[in-house]
């Protein structure tokens, strides 16, 4: 399919307790170590680049992805976004 389309979609790379985890990590990071910047198209929007977390999830996930598209893959960064509505 990734050949094809260029995209892949692969389903339940994440289990309900993992989800439910990193955004109960995300909530609290956003409550306490609001990370908001201003004058942007996401102004007002919690974000992190980098987060520890989500580096390891990253590395973590990595041979799936690959396995997935067939590509050697070289993971470089990581972001998330916080909308709280």
């Amino acid at each position: 399919m990734f050949k094809e389309h260029g995209i892949v979609k692969i389903a339940n790379v994440l289990d309900p307790k993992t989800c439910k985890l990193l955004a109960d990590y995300i909530c609290l990071k956003a409550k306490t170590r609001t990370n908001i910047r201003r004058g942007d198209a996401l102004s007002g929007v919690h974000r992190e680049y980098g987060d520890p977390l989500m580096e390891i999830l990253l590395e973590q996930l990595t041979p799936t992805v690959e396995a997935a598209t067939g590509l050697k893959l070289w993971p470089t960064l990581s972001f998330y976004y916080h909308y709280s509505h």
